[in-house]
């Protein structure tokens, strides 16, 4: 017998229409934390790597293009009506309001790990910004979601105020695989092929989705078993803690000298 038989796909909800007031100020409030995160990052984070902060902005910003395949399999719907639309795919629209946002909120956070990783940064504190960039995004979609921008659906498990944390466990963990990977990167290529860390950030958004998201898009849409849901729920957010604890590992993994063997010199490296 198929369990499963009877079992509706979530569908996004119809009729949500942007408010005329709250999508033009999600829109350019968005330009603050880019404004925020670029003076910061030209005069504190990375003054003497400029190239390599502006190339984590442009992997941020590249990232947002993949925000319809996470929207389709995790069941996120911005308001189509009046939206202000910067592309379409998948049949889903997106406005225009994710490019800052994923310029600071990705790309700003990835050259803020760059930056604590260069100054030496302990286990510790990559688990409070950890939970810090989990803060952020808490911050960031609560009043987006209560203001009707765009809205969470199918059973989704954890909400607070409409959003569902294991998700956010996900986004929070982006940024640390991609800062490893960029930092063991960026040393190690010369010239133009230093342009191809730019794809690094989507592609760690993509990973870090993948890896830790797959349980969740499965059950979204198989099934409403609310009991079921949330033990799928707690596994990807099991996933997104240990993807983060592997990146934190690497990032902060020391030199393990052999017996009789030279130390290895760290392999994660900032620098120019």
């Amino acid at each position: 017998m198929n369990l499963l038989a009877e079992f509706v796909p979530p569908q996004p909800p119809p009729g949500l229409v942007m408010n005329s007031f709250w999508q033009p100020f999600m829109t350019f409030v968005q330009i603050i934390p880019v404004v925020a995160v670029l003076w910061l990052g030209l005069r504190r984070w990375l003054p003497q790597d400029r190239a390599l902060f502006v190339v984590c902005l442009l992997g941020g910003a590249a990232t947002s293009l993949f925000e319809p395949v996470t929207d389709v399999l995790a069941g996120v719907w911005f308001a189509p009506g009046g939206m202000w639309v910067m592309f379409t795919t998948f049949n889903r629209p997106m406005p225009w309001f994710i490019l800052p946002c994923y310029i600071w909120f990705i790309g700003g956070q990835v050259a803020y790990l760059l930056y604590r990783m260069r100054r030496g940064v302990t286990a510790r504190q990559l688990w409070i910004l950890y939970a810090a960039f989990i803060g952020t995004n808490i911050v960031m979609e609560v009043p987006a979601i209560a203001a009707g921008i765009y809205t969470y659906y199918g059973p989704q498990p954890f909400q607070i105020a409409g959003l569902p944390l294991w998700f956010q466990s996900i986004n929070a963990a982006v940024p640390l695989v991609a800062a490893a990977a960029v930092a063991y990167l960026w040393p190690r290529l010369r010239g133009w092929r230093r342009l191809s860390v730019i794809a690094v950030l989507p592609s760690a958004h993509a990973l870090g989705n993948a890896v830790a998201g797959w349980p969740m898009w499965s059950a979204v849409h198989s099934t409403d078993n609310i009991v079921v849901i949330y033990l799928v729920a707690a596994v990807s957010v099991a996933l997104a803690v240990g993807l983060a604890a592997f990146a934190i590992s690497i990032i902060v993994r020391p030199a393990s000298p052999v017996p009789g063997v030279a130390a290895e010199a760290p392999r994660l490296s900032v620098g120019t």
